[in-house]
């Protein structure tokens, strides 16, 4: 994930007061999104990160209060 798409998804947690940070693969690609996972109707932000090479489908949530990094870009593998 580079720095700049990151610090965009923090700048969208704030603006949406958003607590939920989902990594969403499904079909073909993989996107993180920024919502209120407890509220359906709540706004969200997308952002495509990579394919779904294996096709599978999941979702995995974290809270964005707990997102700490230090500004670089990333390389991030989910097995």
């Amino acid at each position: 994930i580079a720095k700049e798409d990151f610090n965009e998804l923090l700048r969208a947690s704030s603006v949406l007061q958003a607590p939920d940070l989902a990594i969403v693969a499904k079909a073909d690609s993989v996107d993180i999104r920024i919502h209120d996972k407890r509220d359906d109707t709540s706004h969200q932000y997308t952002l495509n990160i990579g394919n779904n090479d294996q096709n599978i489908d999941c979702c995995a949530y974290l809270k964005t209060e707990n997102l700490k990094f230090i500004a670089g870009d990333y390389s991030v593998k989910i097995l």
